[in-house]
């Protein structure tokens, strides 16, 4: 099984983690499908590529900010050599809900459409000329040692977010161009709705789709950066996490997810996550 398994389902190291990214640092990841186990705001700055969900595609624009939720696929499509820039910053999933209060529910600009759909605003330029100095400062205070630094990260975090929910639904929620092949598609909603089936197979997909299974590879691959078969192995290892988090015992996730062996489902959760299920399990607990 190819090592890029590892690089589809990822676990953020850190509670806050800003980063401004360009050709210096390595993205292999983000041009194939992927996931985080926590919540990831992604600004574009400069290049040529498109923002893919599975069941959208924008190509984007300086200024387009995107809100993607914990565990929901996604991922970056450069349309040509040349680097793009961005800012990307992530908190694990119980770090936002945490900073929220009674009144205030910071994630709610994360829920306005379903996790599968594109979400993001456009920036105007003192909207993202603000953007950009609290997150620099984010970085600064990130990667200081200086008294307090935790903290003004902490602050820093929670004013970006009270922020970003500000921002008005009705005016800055930009209506876009939808350039997903329908093909792509069709694809994608195949596979949620049969996922779990116990004949399910890429040659049902493409019987069902009425192309051929190499030809349907091919299109697949040049829009998702990995292989159908990977993808679907991707999908179902992320709904047995999904079970897990709901308290399902080891035996029930696999059965549940689709895999009809739990030794081949040990093995494909362990290279697709860095850890076993149950190393997972215990993971939730803490």
């Amino acid at each position: 099984m190819p090592s890029e398994f590892r690089k589809i389902l990822l676990t953020l190291g850190t509670d806050i983690d800003c980063q401004y990214k360009d050709a210096s640092i390595s993205v292999d990841y983000t041009m194939t499908f992927h996931n985080h186990d926590g919540y990831e705001i992604f600004l574009m700055l400069e290049g040529n590529a498109c923002f893919y969900t599975e069941t959208s595609a924008k190509e984007m624009k300086r200024g387009d900010l995107f809100f993607i939720l914990p565990h929901a696929f996604h991922h970056v499509h450069p349309l040509d050599n040349a680097p793009y820039c961005r800012v990307v910053i992530n908190f694990r999933s119980h770090i936002i809900p945490g900073f929220s209060s009674g009144q205030t529910d910071l994630d709610s600009i994360f829920n306005r459409v379903a996790p599968t759909e594109i979400n993001f605003v456009h920036l105007d330029s003192e909207e993202l000329a603000h953007f950009l100095s609290l997150t620099r400062a984010m970085e600064d205070a990130q990667h200081s040692s200086a008294f307090g630094s935790d903290i003004l990260l902490e602050a820093l975090s929670k004013q970006l977010l009270v922020k970003i929910n500000q921002y008005n639904p009705n005016s800055n929620i930009s209506h876009f161009r939808q350039i997903m092949p329908a093909l792509i598609n069709e694809t994608f909603a195949y596979i949620e709705n049969h996922l779990t089936e116990d004949t399910f197979s890429v040659q049902q997909l493409a019987d069902a789709l009425h192309h051929n299974s190499s030809y349907l590879n091919r299109c697949f691959k040049k829009i998702a950066g990995i292989s159908l078969q990977q993808y679907i192995l991707a999908k179902k290892i992320a709904l047995s996490q999904e079970y897990l988090r709901k308290g399902y015992r080891l035996c029930e996730a696999c059965y549940a997810a689709g895999f009809h062996n739990y030794s081949n489902f040990s093995r494909t959760f362990s290279l697709q996550t860095g850890m076993s299920p149950k190393q997972y399990q215990l993971s939730l607990r803490n």
